[in-house]
């Protein structure tokens, strides 16, 4: 038996080898689990190199041409049928029949046998030159791990640990492995196993893939890696939800995972966005939040500052589908009133709690959006950023002080995300922004803007019975990978004096008509910036409503006043096509502007 194992599947000759495998599947039907327990694990590991290794490579060859062929005239499907029918070849073949027979025996021998498995299971993973190996792997840790978990168990969260390695090797293969097929049953072997792996490793292996999907777009643009990541997670939270309830010295799961999948949500990629939306459904009620720094009963609100973390990570992301992203979260805030004054309550220490943190966030993800208007490159999706920006203003504008004298939301430690000034030069409060004072910095902050956007996929690997490349996981810090997140806490560590400022109704009105009547720079994606441009604008100016009751009403109507004299003038002169030098307008560039002077009125 033990020479059948070493050298009889490895044999020259075609007729030799099916001899041993004759000969092999007629001890393995008729020996007791004692009898194998000596050379099971041995057995089991060469069983799983074999299935790839005795397919005919015809098949693999057909399978390649079936790609290139794809990828030159644009079908899509053929690869992953071809895929299918190669594993359900391999999974009904005799090789197949005696893995199952010795996977079934596992559970009747001793822990110590059981014990040496896993380095086998973890040799096949990374060594096996197939897909139908690497698959029929997957598939054994699964049933490995329904039969006997006390086998997985090992001491130590590092490397060292054979179930940890596993583990990575699972994840690896799954963001490597390119068909469909192979991909979920490596996805659905690494949501079992994690049920059983050390809470830290599988807290380490979540933190990196939500790190790889982040890195994962722009000009590194690779659609397969995000879904690679998306769907650890998922398998991670919706089968081992045990790990949930400790997320570690830096609360991994409230303050990294659940923001990225609450950003995920918003993935271009429907399938992805299916896959983190489902990790924050069931992510958000395992993870049972309480405390005194949570308020409200939207999970969105009891996360805010994690997740206007991510969300102000992805606005300062060089990739432009990243923060058409962060948008539409902020929209889908503002829209469900988290990012606006707080409603009354019975406690009043409560209400003023949760102000300052709503207040928090609204000024600095405000603050971030005027930021990115301000710059005069346009891209594809900045238009998103003027509707964000006017929507969370739009909310603040009830609260707002009136010039000097101090609302009785705030006190003077506070920044209000937007404020009253008659200071038509200032587009943050004090700055003198329109005299040309802070825009020597602009260059600077151009940077941000230069992305190359790469719309097709990385190349990946052309042949596929090849062993996959594991060197991504020297990425995997043994000092734990969540003790990395120092700036989880930046919002609430940060004297938000000291970094914001207020930003003005009168400057945010000028700069979003700016936007919108500018006529220079490049044509792609001009005129439709320029339309969310002007609709931001008018959905900022319709927010201002006086309530006659008010003791400030003649102020607040005298602002309006003041903000209308500032824009209207340009505005008359473009709807009037008396701007020189600029081709006709579009004209629903003129409704827009005719719009815009409708809510300038008042």
């Amino acid at each position: 038996l033990g020479w059948l194992v070493k050298y009889g599947l490895n044999q020259p000759c075609a007729e030799a080898t099916g001899i041993c495998i004759s000969c092999l599947l007629g001890i393995v039907d008729v020996a007791k689990p004692t009898t194998l327990q000596p050379v099971l694990a041995e057995l089991i590991g060469s069983l799983l190199m074999a299935m790839s290794g005795l397919e005919p490579s015809a098949l693999n060859y057909l399978q390649v041409r079936a790609a290139g062929n794809e990828s030159s005239q644009g079908a899509t499907g053929g690869y992953d049928r071809l895929e299918r029918l190669r594993i359900q070849l391999a999974s009904s073949g005799p090789i197949a029949e005696a893995l199952n027979k010795c996977l079934d025996m596992v559970k009747f021998v001793e822990l110590d046998a059981q014990k040496k498995l896993i380095p086998e299971l973890d040799s096949a993973l990374r060594k096996g030159a197939g897909f139908a190996t690497r698959a029929s792997t997957a598939d054994a840790v699964t049933a490995l791990c329904n039969t006997c978990p006390a086998a997985f168990k090992f001491p130590g969260s590092s490397n060292t640990n054979p179930t940890v390695r596993l583990l990575r090797a699972i994840y690896f293969a799954s963001e490597k492995e390119r068909g469909s097929t192979a991909k979920d049953k490596m996805t659905h072997a690494l949501g079992s196993i994690s049920m059983i792996a050390p809470a830290k490793a599988v807290r380490i292996l979540a933190v990196k893939a939500c790190e790889r999907y982040c890195e994962a777009s722009g000009s590194n643009n690779n659609p397969s890696l995000r879904r690679a990541a998306a769907a650890t997670v998922r398998a991670i939270v919706v089968r081992a939800s045990n790990h949930l309830k400790d997320g570690g010295p830096r609360d991994v799961w409230r303050k990294k995972v659940l923001p990225i999948a609450f950003l995920g949500r918003k993935d271009e990629d429907a399938k992805v966005a299916a896959l983190w939306n489902e990790v924050w459904d069931e992510g958000g009620t395992a993870v049972g939040l309480s405390g005194d720094d949570t308020f409200g009963v939207l999970l969105q609100e009891q996360l805010l500052p994690y997740l206007a973390n991510a969300i102000l990570s992805a606005l300062r992301s060089p990739s432009w589908s990243n923060r058409r992203e962060a948008c539409a979260v902020v929209i889908e805030l503002v829209e469900a009133n988290v990012l606006s004054p707080a409603p009354r309550s019975t406690t009043q220490n409560l209400v003023e709690e949760r102000f300052k943190q709503r207040m928090k966030v609204s000024s600095i993800l405000l603050n971030e959006c005027v930021k990115i208007i301000r710059r005069s490159r346009i891209w594809d999706g900045k238009g998103d950023v003027c509707s964000a920006a006017s929507q969370i203003a739009a909310k603040w504008t009830g609260v707002a002080p009136m010039n000097e004298a101090a609302s009785n939301h705030f006190d003077a430690r506070s920044c209000a995300p937007i404020v009253f000034r008659a200071d038509v030069e200032s587009l943050f409060e004090g700055d003198s922004w329109f005299k040309g004072a802070e825009q020597a910095n602009i260059s600077v902050e151009e940077a941000g803007d230069s992305e190359c956007e790469q719309h097709g996929e990385v190349p990946e690997q052309s042949v596929d019975d090849v062993a996959l490349d594991m060197s991504g996981e020297q990425e995997f810090d043994e000092d734990d990978a969540e003790q990395q997140n120092s700036s989880d806490n930046e919002l609430a560590d940060t004297d938000v004096g000291c970094v914001m400022q207020s930003v003005t109704l009168v400057g945010l009105c000028r700069i979003l008509a700016e936007q919108g009547l500018r006529s220079g720079g490049s044509r792609e994606g001009r005129l439709p910036y320029r339309v969310a441009a002007f609709s931001a604008l008018s959905t900022l100016l319709k927010s201002v409503e006086p309530n006659e009751s008010s003791e400030q009403y003649n102020s607040i109507v005298e602002h309006q006043s003041y903000v209308y004299d500032a824009i209207a003038p340009s505005l008359f002169t473009f709807v009037s096509g008396g701007s020189s030098g600029e081709e006709k307008p579009a004209p629903v560039l003129v409704a827009r502007a005719l719009e815009c002077l409708a809510s300038a009125m008042y």
